[in-house]
């Protein structure tokens, strides 16, 4: 032993835990070096020690990247219905080019109705009796002939069919209407006149002969009368011995009043 105390081992005592841990800040300042195996840290080193695949910061420190632009897209059309930017239509229709303005293209008025009563060609084919005129719906005059004699042949096709002619449908002209018979009406409208056919055909069916048949002004049979396509009446068919009889439905107008 010497004067001053004893003098120590040389040796420092042994660390406990071995390696020292390693020092905050490293990457290229002093301290211990980083675990290779270790994780990088977010707060040090070069750049602020930020991962490079860590994703940016906004309004942070380090290296900022701008974000990722959108692509410009107009806004999508509207549909032209009630669109307001619509473009003025064109004119001139298919062919384009040129064409009239809107005023031209609107719809013209439609025409005026036939005045509702006779014509002056009605009542020239017509039969005026107690405040009303009765003509035939195809207006043939009261003085033409039927087609054919009224004597319905022996040898006829008891399979026949009434001629079409017959049956064609005719429309009803504004202001008449299917007529009615009564005692006066067969006697001064239908009787007198053959009226070009056998029989004439008043509402509800009722069949009378006309001048020109077997019994003028008496009922013979009830033939339907049906609504024609289009509007109007036509007369049904009949089969056998009727379907000889040549006929055509009677209607009536009330006679106009002058007016003053």
């Amino acid at each position: 032993m010497g004067g001053g105390g004893r003098r120590g081992d040389s040796r420092s005592p042994p660390r406990r835990g071995g390696r020292s841990p390693p020092r905050g800040g490293g990457g290229g300042g002093g301290g211990g070096r980083y675990n290779s195996r270790s994780p990088p840290r977010r707060g040090g080193g070069r750049d602020g020690g930020r991962d490079s695949r860590s994703p940016p910061r906004r309004g942070g420190g380090g290296r900022s990247r701008s974000p990722p632009r959108r692509r410009s897209r107009s806004p999508p059309r509207r549909s032209h219905l009630g669109s307001p930017r619509r473009s003025p239509p064109r004119y001139g229709g298919k062919g384009g080019g040129g064409g009239k303005p809107a005023a031209a293209w609107r719809r013209e008025p439609s025409p005026p109705k036939p005045p509702s009563g006779p014509t002056e060609e009605q009542r020239k084919n017509s039969i005026e009796h107690n405040g009303n005129l009765y003509a035939t719906i195809a207006f043939t005059s009261p003085t033409e002939l039927p087609p054919w004699g009224w004597e319905v042949p022996h040898q006829y096709d008891t399979r026949g069919r009434t001629d079409p002619q017959v049956t064609l449908g005719n429309p009803l002209p504004p202001g008449w209407k299917l007529a009615t018979a009564d005692d006066e009406i067969k006697l001064k409208v239908i009787k007198p006149f053959p009226w070009g056919t056998h029989l004439l055909v008043t509402d509800g069916g009722k069949t009378y002969h006309t001048s020109k048949s077997k019994k003028p002004g008496e009922i013979e049979m009830l033939w339907d009368i049906e609504r024609a396509t289009g509007g109007g009446y036509k007369l049904a068919y009949k089969n056998g011995s009727l379907a000889f009889w040549h006929a055509r439905i009677l209607i009536e107008c009330p006679v106009p009043v002058a007016t003053a």
